[in-house]
């Protein structure tokens, strides 16, 4: 029992996380108790790796259909991400991200959102 576990408590906790916090907040998720903190995060992004609920699809604004996390860190961190993992041990793992949107494997609701979040990494890439 605890705060995950209630319908409302997913939402409560990134409230209190967040408060007095300057910063976006981006919430990943595989069911409905997850979807439902949506409306309390600048994005939402639907984990259908395991299981994709075909709800969370529809509904959430990025849908990552992989069993890979790799899209999740360059969905976090962006271009400005992927400058900073560059010549480490995690650049493989940015552009293996990068590799799995650009193949269509993470869905985004409006296509107009893809396509201007994956022109950030066109110059970026060597």
């Amino acid at each position: 029992e605890g705060p995950l576990t209630e319908s409302t408590g997913k939402t409560r906790i990134i409230q209190e996380l967040s408060k007095g916090r300057n910063g976006r907040k981006m919430m990943i998720g595989d069911g409905s108790s997850d979807l439902a903190t949506a409306p309390n995060v600048d994005l939402f992004v639907g984990y259908g790796g395991v299981v994709a609920r075909a709800k969370v699809k529809k509904d959430s604004e990025v849908f990552v259909q992989t069993p890979s996390l790799a899209p999740i860190a360059v969905l976090a961190a962006g271009a400005v991400g992927y400058e900073k993992v560059k010549g480490t041990r995690f650049q493989a793992v940015y552009e293996k991200g990068i590799r799995l949107i650009r193949e269509s494997d993470v869905f985004f609701k409006e296509a107009e959102s893809r396509e201007s979040f994956l022109s950030l990494f066109d110059m970026q890439e060597s």
